[in-house]
């Protein structure tokens, strides 16, 4: 998932939460934030959208409190033989507090605080109390390397090495610490990859955690860096990448023909069901099951890359066209990281939803069921079509032809 309009399964667990309230968030990053985009697209995940600071997350009237942040992923099946890359890749940017300090010898580091992934297992798709534990980056196949973001932890204020304090990752193994941010690098994504080769065969989940572990400055240093996001993630795969397109047709449609009073003849509408992203799409290209030529519609437009829930079929000439077929076309965008969900679609004169089409509503629909909060909670559904009269297509709020009725189906 490239986290377009979508959580992609994950979600935040930090326990105990911090007193101001922040988690790990999920949304656009613009402005004047850091990092200041997300590494593809406009969202993804991070550890408090635009707070520059997290070091404050968790204070109390005795001052900052040292704490963890956590992060779950969905649950992965490692299957061996669906599963031909057991490998985790996802995009990373972090910058953690650093402490410095200056000498004739040039500046010495000390990375009290770090961000590592723990990986548990299981060979069913429930965990119960499966513990985790760290899992190492594979660095040879990631854009990280060793001291420039990525250190050996080391004891209690060893220099140059991430503070033993970073409770999460046994001494002298790796974590992620300091910046991403570098001279040749000065976004600070770089991409990771995980091995989950040992886990072919079971089910497992990773969790992202990020520690701030309240180290003071000793004698001779001081805070190295004023700005402190935490960690970001984005473009998160697991497996190989997916197909960049692909097609399925549904054949020979045939128009209504026993229409009456306010029934028209023809094909009427095509409403889909679909889950759907910015970037992953799916459009539609009416064709003709005679020829196999697009639809070309009374207005002189080829029905071609139809996007969009509701499609108006009424200026298909149906003499012209006596049977149509439906070609649905899948993207899974320019990172190949995310497929639109088909679910089905009606043609006639039949609009509505079945609960699994995407939404950009509060309290909106999850996994086909809509469920009130009550308190005069209601779901707002306002067909849309898309008018492909103009250039750009525009939506619009209504039909091109007037409804007679309304019958309600629920």
């Amino acid at each position: 998932t490239d986290f377009e309009s979508e959580l992609g399964g994950f979600y935040d667990i930090t326990d105990p939460p911090l007193s101001s309230g922040n988690t790990w968030e999920h949304g656009p990053l613009f402005g004047a934030s850091t990092p200041a985009s997300c590494a593809s697209g406009e969202e993804c995940w991070g550890t408090g959208l635009y707070d520059m600071d997290y070091t404050d997350d968790d204070s109390d009237v005795q001052g900052k409190n040292a704490f963890k942040q956590s992060l779950l992923s969905p649950v992965l099946d490692v299957d061996p033989v669906d599963v031909k890359d057991p490998s985790v890749y996802f995009d990373s940017f972090h910058q953690l507090m650093t402490l410095s300090s200056s000498g004739f010898g040039g500046s010495t580091y000390r990375y009290v605080d770090c961000a590592y992934v723990e990986v548990r297992s299981s060979s069913t798709p429930t965990f119960e109390s499966e513990p985790f534990t760290h899992i190492e980056i594979d660095i040879q196949n990631s854009s990280l390397s060793f001291n420039s973001g990525y250190y050996q932890v080391g004891f209690e204020n060893d220099n140059n090495k991430i503070d033993g304090r970073c409770n999460g990752v046994d001494r002298n193994d790796f974590a992620l610490g300091g910046t991403s941010i570098t001279a040749n690098n000065p976004g600070g994504w770089e991409s990771i990859k995980l091995d989950l080769t040992d886990y072919v065969g079971q089910y497992v989940q990773l969790r992202f955690v990020m520690e701030y572990n309240k180290v003071l400055p000793g004698i001779g240093f001081s805070v190295d860096n004023n700005t402190m996001p935490g960690w970001y993630i984005d473009n998160f795969r697991f497996g190989g990448k997916l197909a960049q397109t692909g097609s399925m047709t549904v054949l020979n449609m045939l128009p209504n023909v026993d229409g009456g009073e306010n029934h028209p003849n023809g094909y009427g509408l095509l409403t889909i069901e679909a889950e759907t992203t910015p970037t992953a799409v799916l459009s539609v290209d009416i064709v003709d099951s005679l020829t196999g030529q697009l639809v070309v519609d009374n207005n002189g437009i080829a029905m071609s890359g139809l996007v969009g829930v509701i499609h108006e079929l009424w200026d298909i000439n149906s003499s012209t066209y006596p049977s149509i077929d439906f070609r649905f076309n899948f993207d899974s965008g320019p990172d190949r990281l995310s497929t639109p969900v088909f679910y089905g679609f009606s043609i006639g004169t039949r609009v509505g939803t079945g609960f699994n089409q995407t939404y950009d509503t509060p309290d909106s629909p999850q996994n086909g069921v809509w469920a009130t909060q009550g308190m005069g909670d209601i779901l707002d559904y306002t067909p849309v079509v898309l008018d492909y009269t103009f250039t750009s297509p525009k939506p619009r709020p209504h039909f091109s032809y007037p409804i007679a009725s309304i019958t309600p189906y629920v």
